[in-house]
């Protein structure tokens, strides 16, 4: 199965990505990489993943994910202010 995770370049994110890459899922990162999500995060998995850089407010960003037709979604974005 093929999962979309945004946010998934953060701490927690990055151990779920690893998770689930233990139990077979195709897995596709959108993270903007901002103070917490950094790719540093998901080394050693990199080029076992799809990793989009894009912000879960950014109504393009936000279409070229679902236009690629993930049957499944985990959100690890987190808005501060």
């Amino acid at each position: 199965m093929k999962v979309l995770i945004t946010g998934g370049a953060g701490f927690i994110g990055s151990n779920f990505v690893r998770y689930l890459l233990n139990y077979g899922y195709r897995i596709n990162v959108l993270d903007k990489l901002t103070y917490a999500g950094r790719k540093e995060n998901l080394k050693g998995v990199l080029k076992e993943i799809n990793f989009l850089r894009g912000d879960i407010t950014n109504p393009k960003d936000v279409d070229k994910a679902i236009k690629r037709k993930f049957p499944s979604q985990s959100q690890f974005s987190l808005l501060s202010f």
